[in-house]
């Protein structure tokens, strides 16, 4: 049986988008992070890696608290590209997932 782990990579500073943060957005009744998160939660995965980057405190802040299985990751270099995000969590991932 296979161990899953997923990677939300949230790092970016929504430069394309034009405002203040996306993930920040309302969304079904929450914010566009938490649905993301709420919608991976309902699957069978085993880990989550959540990797921000830019205004990381107030991202991590706008987040409920989150379940054993979420770790939050600080992604330090993530002007340097989505790349570096992913980088981040697969350091960060449990190393008993495949």
């Amino acid at each position: 049986m296979f161990s899953i782990s997923a990677i939300i990579c949230a790092a970016g500073s929504s430069d394309r988008m034009g405002v203040a943060n996306k993930l920040l957005l309302p969304y079904d009744n929450t914010t566009v992070l938490n649905h993301v998160l709420l919608q991976i939660l309902k699957t069978t995965v085993d880990e989550v890696i959540l990797v921000l980057g830019h205004q990381y405190d107030e991202v991590r802040n706008s987040l409920p608290e989150l379940p054993s299985i979420v770790k939050v990751v600080e992604n330090v270099h993530y002007t340097l590209g989505h790349t570096s995000s992913i980088k981040a969590g697969l350091i960060a991932k449990d190393d008993h997932t495949d």
